[in-house]
Parts: C-alpha cells; sequence; structure tokens
C-alpha cells in the first residue's frame, strides 16, 4: 500500500455534438492526492484500489450561432474538487536493476464534493432592424456551480516505477491519462474531463504473514462489495 501527491492537468473538453458552435477549453495545473492498496494475484500481475481527491480547474468559452447575424456566447471558469475510486488490474513491464516499471488500466467513479463557477454569458448581434445592436449579458458568479454532474465516470492509463529503498520501502513515481466517458456539463453538447496526473510518493510492501492476511481481507472486501452490488 502506499500514498502518493502531485499536479493534475485536467480539463473540460468535448461539445462536439452542438452544430455550429465554437469551443474553446483552457486548464490550470492543480493538485491530486491519493491512497492505494494492491495485491498480487501472480507473481507479475496484481489487482488494485485507489481512493483519490483530485482538483480541476479549467474554463470553457462556448460561441453559438442563434439566427440571423445573432450570437449567444458562454465564458466560464469552474474550480471542482471530485473525491475518485480507481479499481486496477497491473502488470510488470519491465525492470531496471531493481527499479520495477509496471503498467496499470481501469475505470474509475467521481464524485463531486466541491464546485464553483465564475464568468459570463449573453447575447451579442442585432436585432431584426437593420443598423440596431442589441447586446445583453450575466455575470455567473455561483456556489455550486448549477451546470455541473455530480459525477465523472472514466477509464484511466498508468505507468509506474517503483524504487526500492529497502526490502520494504519504495519510492514511487506515477504518470496517467484519464478519459472521462460521461457528460459532466450541462447544455454543451457532450462535454468530459480529460488529462493527466504527475505524482510521487512512499508504497510499502508488508511481510508474507501481513500479506497474506492483508489479501484475505481484501477479498472479503471485493465480495461483501458484490454481494450489495447484486440485485436480490
Amino acid at each position: 500500500m502506499g500514498i502518493t501527491a502531485g499536479i493534475n492537468g485536467s480539463s473540460l473538453y468535448g461539445g462536439g455534438k452542438n452544430e455550429g458552435s465554437q469551443f474553446d477549453y483552457t486548464h490550470k495545473i492543480d493538485y491530486v492526492a491519493s491512497i492505494f492498496y494492491k495485491l498480487h494475484i501472480t507473481e507479475k500481475s496484481f489487482i488494485g484500489i485507489e481512493l483519490e481527491s483530485m482538483q480541476v480547474k479549467s474554463g470553457i468559452q462556448i460561441l453559438t450561432a442563434a439566427g440571423y447575424r445573432n450570437n449567444i456566447f458562454y465564458n466560464a471558469v469552474f474550480d471542482l474538487n471530485y473525491f475518485n475510486a480507481h479499481l486496477f488490474y497491473g502488470r510488470r513491464f519491465f525492470s531496471i536493476g531493481k527499479t520495477v516499471v509496471s503498467l496499470k488500466i481501469g475505470p474509475y467513479v467521481g464524485y463531486l464534493l466541491q464546485s464553483s463557477a465564475t464568468g459570463y454569458y449573453g447575447n451579442s448581434g442585432y436585432t431584426p432592424m437593420p443598423g440596431m445592436q442589441n447586446t445583453f449579458y450575466y455575470e455567473i458568479n455561483e456556489t455550486p456551480a448549477r451546470d455541473i454532474d455530480k459525477y465523472n465516470v472514466g477509464l484511466r492509463l498508468q505507468a509506474d516505477a517503483h524504487i526500492p529503498l529497502n526490502d520494504n520501502l519504495f519510492i514511487l513515481t506515477n504518470a496517467s491519462y484519464c478519459q472521462g466517458t460521461t457528460d459532466v456539463l450541462y447544455h454543451t453538447g457532450y462535454t468530459m474531463i480529460v488529462g493527466y496526473t504527475l505524482t510521487t510518493g512512499l508504497a510499502y510492501r508488508f511481510n508474507k504473514k501481513k500479506a497474506d492476511e492483508s489479501s484475505s481481507a481484501f477479498k472479503i472486501f471485493l465480495i461483501e462489495i458484490f454481494l450489495h452490488s447484486t440485485p436480490p
């Protein structure tokens, strides 16, 4: 098991289903931190679970043609804090001396803990009367943000390196790519959260007796999840 922390470069992205609209997305580097546990099922492969806190700060600009020389515009920055639960399968890829490099893949489910949005939206264009311009806008200043879905589901691909300090303690570094699969921002066609994380941390390997005890407890935990999620 272990803990990690680092930087998160995820952002809102998508909106391709709204014809006649132009989308522009921006992101700012933010933080991510997690705790994880993994269980070896063979000498080279393993499964595990990771619980993660992820902060996403991303801007979105939308310009939509809405009629004769008429545009609807939307410009907002979202600040989002997610709690993510990852399940993963991994396999040792190669070794360099005592350093082991592995690849992991698995789904995740995120729940929105906090959110805010600032910006503006409105209409800019011309009225039916020639030469007369009509422009109006509304400020956005929301906590929590009204247009963000509470849930974010996706898939993560991760590469990690374990560098041993002794027989039980390791330094680890991770590089991940996350691809959201659900629409998290209403009224934009289809907007997902995608991006990368770069983290580092420490991992501890239990001795065989403790590992066997942890393995049994983890298997019971997975069985309990299955039993409670299966309809009667």
